[in-house]
C-alpha cells in the first residue's frame, strides 16, 4: 500500500499582499508582510530534553488555554528532571483533592500531568500525575498497580503561580541510564486547572484524548533546546484579525513569527532579542472558510535556517459568514434551479455580489449580480461537476457542485448474499463493495432509502449489511466508567446461545464491543464488587472461542482511540476504528497526518473508519470536507465509512451537508466494486501531476485500463494539470495536459485506458 499511494506536500512562497504591525520593546523596526502561501504547517516542533522550554499549551478542543503553563526540561545520566510551573489569575484560588499515592480523586481538582512513551513502536508510555500538595498518581498504561522507585516530588505554592519539580530515574522506566543521543520519545504535558468556579483542560501536544500516544508530541535526547527563547503569552481572534504577544529571551539568531490561517502567511521579523513584541495579523478575507472552526498556527523559526523555536495549532470559534453557501451539493433536473445565499465578508461594504457558473475549463455559464438569496437555472447543463463562485472587494469564494440530470440511485447490496472477506477488503456475493452508513442521532435521519449499510434502524435500504450487537455487558459509571460483564463461564453461555441463532448466510456482521477501549471489568472482590482485567486479552480470548466455533460469522470490534488498534487486531476480522483526526475541527489537515499510518497496527486486516459529522460539534463539518475525508477512507484501504451524527444531531437548515450524506453511497457505489477489484499502480507510473498544493492520489488498474482517485488537500481554490504517462489515456473525470480547477478539498474520479 505505502509503495503505491503518495500523499504530496508542497510549499509556494508569492508576491506580498501588505504590510504593518509590530513589537514595542525597543526601536529596532519590525518588519512584516503576508503572503500568499501553502506552506506546510507542524503541530509541534521537538523538544530537546536538555534545556528546553514549553508553553503555549491548548485545550483539547485546540483553543488557547487561559491558563498558562510552562514547563522546563533537563536530564543528566541518570535522571530526566522537568519543572511545571503554573499561573493562577487573580483572585483565583485553586481547587485540588487526592491525599494519598494514586488517589484517583486528584482528577477532580488541579494537576499536572506527564506521559512518557519510551517505545513510540510499542506504545508503551508511563503516567505521572502530581497535585498542589504533591500527591503523585503513576501508571504504565492505565495500570495505576505500577509503584515507580526513586522519582522525587516537590511542589511550592507562590501568589501568581504552583511549581511542580519531578525528577525521574531512568532505571524507574527500565532504561539503564539516559537514551542515546538522537533517541526520540513521544511525550505529553498535560495541566487540569480547577480554580474555583470553572474548569480548564490543556496540554502541550494540543490533542484531544491523553491516551493516544500517536497523538503526542515529541522530546530528542542529548541536544540543547535553542539557547533563544521565544515563547506566546496571549492570542485574541476576531475576525480577519489576530493578536498575540511574545516574550523574547537572550535571542542571538535572526527570529520571524509566522501566523498562518488556510493559504496566507503572516510573517513579522527583525525582531528585538528580549522583551515582549506584540503582533497584529490583518488577515485578509479572501479565504473564506468551510467551517465555523479552523486552525491558526503560529510558529516562530530561525529566519534563515527556518529551525523551530515554538509552534502551536489552535482552533478558532469563525465569527465570518460563508460568502458563498450553495443550498445542496448535489442537484437534478427535479431541483430546477441551483438556489444559494451570498453575502459580503465583515468589514467589506456594498450590498451586491457578483456570482457566477462556471464548467471545469473555467468558462463561465451563467452570471449575475445578488445580494442575499439567488439562483440560477439548470438549462444547458450536462452531468458534470462545476464550479460556482462569488467575488467582491473583499476577494473570491469557490464552492463545487455536481448536477445530474437523474438522481443518483443507491445501489442495494444483493438479496441474500453474505459478506465475506477477501485481500484485506469486503464483499458481498463475491463482488467488492464499500459500506456507508450513519450512527445514531437524536435527530432521525430522512426515511429515504440512501445507505447500504446498518448501524440503526433508520435510512436504509431493504437490502443493506448490517452490525449486530452482542448481549450481557452493562455500562457502570462507578468505581469508574468501564464495561462490567458477567462471571466469564456465564457469559461465555449467553454469547453462544446468541450466536447458535446467528444466520451466516446473512449480510451481518457481529459486534463485540463498541468503544472497546474502555476498561473491563469481571465479577471481583475488589473495587464494589468488580475487578478489571486486560481488555485486549479479554476480547482477543473472546474472539479465538467464537472464531473457533463459529469461523463462518464475522466478528468486529470498535473503537475511538487509533491507539488502542494494537491491542485489539487480534480480537477482530474487521476493526472498526477512527483514525487519528477523524473527529477533529480540522479533519483533513489532521487525516494528511493520520491516515498514512492508519494501517501500521492492521495487518492487512479489513477496517472501517469512523468520521465525525456533529463530533466534535454540528458547526465544524460541511460538505467539501466530509466527501474529501471519504474518499481519503477509500484511498488508504478502508471498506466502509461509518458518519457519527453525535448526541446533538445535525440541523435541517445544513442542507448541503445533508446532501453529501443522502448521495455518497449512490457515487461510490458506481466506481468502487471495479475500483478495488484491481491492483494497486504506482501512480507515478500512468500519471504526471502539476500542482502546488497537496493532494492524495490512488489508482488501481490493470494492462488496459485504471481508476485515479484524486483529493485536493488545500482549504482553498487549487489547480492540477494531468498528464497520462506512456500510452495511457484519460477517458472520463478529466481532461489530459490541460490545467483545470479544483475547489476546496475537492475529490475527483478519473479514468485511464491504454
Amino acid at each position: 500500500m505505502k509503495k503505491s499511494l503518495i500523499t504530496v506536500l508542497s510549499a509556494l512562497i508569492a508576491a506580498a499582499f501588505f504590510s504593518g504591525c509590530c513589537g514595542n520593546s525597543t526601536d529596532k523596526k519590525c518588519t512584516a508582510e503576508t503572503v500568499k502561501t501553502a506552506a506546510d504547517a507542524p503541530i509541534l516542533f521537538p523538544v530537546a530534553a536538555n534545556g528546553d522550554i514549553v508553553s503555549g499549551f491548548t485545550t483539547t478542543s485546540g483553543a488557547w488555554a487561559k491558563s498558562r503553563t510552562i514547563v522546563y526540561t533537563s536530564y543528566d545520566r541518570d535522571q530526566l528532571s522537568l519543572r511545571f510551573q503554573s499561573f493562577i489569575e487573580p483572585g483565583k484560588k485553586l481547587k485540588y483533592e487526592g491525599k494519598k499515592s494514586d488517589d484517583m480523586g486528584i482528577f477532580a481538582g488541579e494537576n499536572v500531568e506527564i506521559f512518557l512513551c519510551t517505545e513510540p513502536e510499542t506504545g508503551k508510555y508511563y503516567q505521572f500525575a502530581v497535585n498542589p500538595e504533591g500527591v503523585m498518581y503513576s501508571a504504565i498504561g492505565k495500570d495505576p498497580s505500577w509503584e515507580p522507585e526513586n522519582v522525587k516530588v516537590k511542589t511550592e505554592m507562590k501568589k501568581n503561580f504552583w511549581t511542580m519539580d519531578i525528577s525521574i530515574p531512568f532505571k524507574t522506566l527500565g532504561l539503564p541510564s539516559a537514551p542515546a543521543k538522537g533517541t526520540v520519545w513521544n511525550v505529553n504535558f498535560c495541566r487540569n486547572h480547577h480554580p474555583f468556579g470553572y474548569r480548564e483542560v490543556s496540554n502541550f501536544a494540543g490533542i484531544s484524548s491523553y491516551h493516544d500516544t500517536k497523538q503526542f508530541g515529541t522530546m530528542v535526547f542529548d541536544t540543547k533546546g535553542s539557547q533563544s527563547r521565544v515563547t506566546m503569552e496571549s492570542f485574541q481572534y476576531s475576525p480577519g484579525k489576530v493578536k498575540a504577544a511574545f516574550s523574547m529571551e537572550n535571542v542571538k539568531e535572526p527570529v520571524t513569527i509566522e501566523i498562518i490561517r488556510g493559504d496566507f502567511l503572516h510573517k513579522t521579523s527583525n525582531l528585538p532579542p528580549s522583551g515582549t513584541v506584540e503582533i497584529t495579523a490583518e488577515l485578509p478575507s479572501t479565504y473564506v472558510p468551510l467551517k465555523d472552526l479552523e486552525p491558526i498556527y503560529v510558529r516562530a523559526v530561525n529566519s534563515i535556517t527556518g529551525k523551530g523555536l515554538f509552534s502551536r495549532k489552535l482552533n478558532v470559534a469563525l465569527e465570518e459568514k460563508d460568502m458563498l453557501m450553495p443550498d445542496k451539493f448535489y442537484y437534478t433536473a427535479e431541483d430546477k434551479k441551483i438556489s444559494f445565499t451570498v453575502e459580503h465578508p465583515k468589514g467589506i461594504k456594498g450590498s451586491a455580489v457578483k456570482v457566477f457558473l462556471s464548467d471545469r475549463d473555467g468558462k463561465i455559464l451563467k452570471e449575475g449580480v445578488f445580494s442575499g438569496k439567488g439562483s440560477f437555472d439548470l438549462s444547458g447543463l450536462s452531468d458534470d461537476s462545476y464550479v460556482l463562485s462569488a467575488v467582491c472587494s473583499g476577494g473570491r469564494t469557490d464552492r463545487m457542485i455536481i448536477f445530474n440530470k437523474k438522481p443518483l440511485s443507491p445501489v442495494p447490496l444483493k438479496k441474500g448474499a453474505r459478506l465475506a472477506l477477501k485481500d484485506g477488503a469486503v464483499t458481498s456475493g463475491g463482488e467488492f463493495v464499500y459500506l456507508i452508513t450513519a450512527s445514531s442521532t437524536g435527530k432521525p435521519l430522512p426515511k429515504d432509502k440512501f445507505f447500504n449499510f446498518r448501524a440503526g434502524n433508520f435510512g436504509n435500504m431493504p437490502c443493506s449489511a448490517q452490525i449486530a450487537g452482542t448481549p450481557g455487558k452493562k455500562l457502570v459509571r462507578n468505581p469508574k466508567t468501564a464495561y462490567a460483564y458477567p462471571e466469564k463461564a456465564k457469559y461465555y453461555a449467553m454469547m453462544d446461545k446468541h450466536f447458535a441463532k446467528a444466520n451466516p448466510a446473512s449480510p451481518t456482521f457481529h459486534r463485540f464491543t463498541y468503544e472497546a477501549q474502555i476498561p473491563t471489568f469481571l465479577p471481583g472482590k475488589n473495587n464494589k464488587g468488580y475487578v478489571e482485567v486486560d481488555s485486549g486479552k479479554f476480547h482477543t480470548d473472546l474472539y479465538k472461542h467464537f472464531k473457533a466455533k463459529y469461523p463462518s460469522l464475522l466478528f468486529s470490534v470498535q473503537t475511538d482511540a487509533s491507539g488502542w488498534v494494537k491491542e485489539l487486531v487480534n480480537s477482530c476480522d474487521i476493526m472498526e476504528v477512527c483514525p487519528y483526526g477523524g473527529y477533529g475541527n480540522a479533519t483533513i489537515e489532521y487525516l494528511k497526518k493520520g491516515l498514512p499510518n492508519a494501517d501500521k497496527d492492521l495487518n492487512g486486516k479489513p477496517r472501517i473508519f469512523w468520521t465525525g459529522v456533529t463530533i466534535p460539534n454540528n458547526r465544524c463539518r460541511k460538505g467539501e470536507e466530509l466527501r474529501a475525508a471519504v474518499y481519503l477512507h477509500i484511498i488508504y484501504g478502508s471498506s466502509g465509512t461509518i458518519m457519527h451524527m453525535g448526541h446533538g444531531a445535525l440541523p435541517a437548515s445544513r442542507t448541503r451537508l445533508w446532501s453529501v450524506i443522502r448521495n455518497l453511497n449512490a457515487e461510490i457505489a458506481s466506481f468502487y466494486p471495479e475500483y478495488r477489484s484491481m491492483p494497486l499502480i504506482a501512480p507515478e507510473k500512468a500519471v504526471k501531476i502539476k500542482t502546488d498544493k497537496d493532494y492524495a492520489i490512488s489508482i488501481r488498474g490493470n494492462d488496459k485500463e485504471a481508476i485515479m482517485l484524486f483529493v485536493s488537500l488545500s482549504a482553498g481554490a487549487n489547480t492540477v494539470k494531468i498528464d497520462p504517462v506512456g500510452s495511457w489515456k484519460i477517458v472520463s473525470g478529466g481532461k489530459a495536459g490541460k490545467t483545470e480547477k479544483l475547489t476546496p478539498y475537492e475529490a475527483r474520479v478519473y479514468y485511464l485506458k491504454k
